[in-house]
């Protein structure tokens, strides 16, 4: 009886072990051209990377949009703030007033602003779009810099959701970095199990 349960400790700790590893193989998104042709072609589809294979991040440039065939992301401006400022007014007894509430960087850091367009490719699904967990900040050292919650006293903030069919969003979004980034790059997570678009910022 004892050698039964040793058994069945060591296949079921195989058969976690297994479920802890992944050879899913790396995926990248396409590039989308900057003007559309008359003729039809079939979307590009990055070639599978082998095992033997190494795998080569293509990164985009300002301007320019990726795709997964389901959503298109465009990197439309990167902008540095030494603070963000949040205007607010009212008006009282016929007289307008407003107030600015000054939100600076913390010490050593300044606003890295993203201007991002998302937009649903798909004809009949509504997609959901979440700035959380899909826009990352990062540098050439491997350190991330996290989207900043100053975000929402932004003008035109990026707000996450839902995106109808043929829909798109729009807005800034916030992340705080060092005052001389060594090869920043934004990166927008198509979906946890797809591709990744990687943005060169500087």
């Amino acid at each position: 009886m004892k050698r039964f349960f040793v058994f069945c400790f060591v296949i079921l700790l195989f058969v976690f072990i297994s479920g802890c590893t992944s050879d899913t193989a790396y995926q990248q998104p396409s590039k989308v051209p900057s003007t559309p042709t008359l003729s039809k072609t079939p979307a590009y589809s990055a070639p599978a990377i082998t095992q033997t294979q190494k795998a080569i991040v293509k990164s985009f440039n300002i301007g320019e949009s990726a795709t997964d065939d389901q959503l298109k992301v465009t990197l439309n401006s990167a902008k540095y703030m030494d603070k963000i400022t949040y205007s607010s007014s009212t008006s009282v007894n016929g007289q307008s007033y407003t107030s600015n509430m000054d939100f600076p960087a913390k010490s050593g850091y300044k606003f890295l602003i993203l201007d991002v367009s998302i937009e649903n490719l798909l004809p009949d699904k509504t997609q959901r779009v979440s700035e959380l967990l899909s826009f990352k900040v990062s540098d050439a050292d491997g350190y991330s810099y996290p989207y900043s919650f100053y975000t929402a006293y932004l003008d035109k903030k990026f707000e996450g959701g839902e995106i109808l069919p043929g829909q798109k969003k729009r807005g800034s979004a916030a992340f705080e970095v060092p005052i001389n980034p060594n090869g920043l790059q934004f990166n927008f997570i198509f979906d946890l199990s797809g591709p990744t678009a990687v943005y060169k910022i500087n």
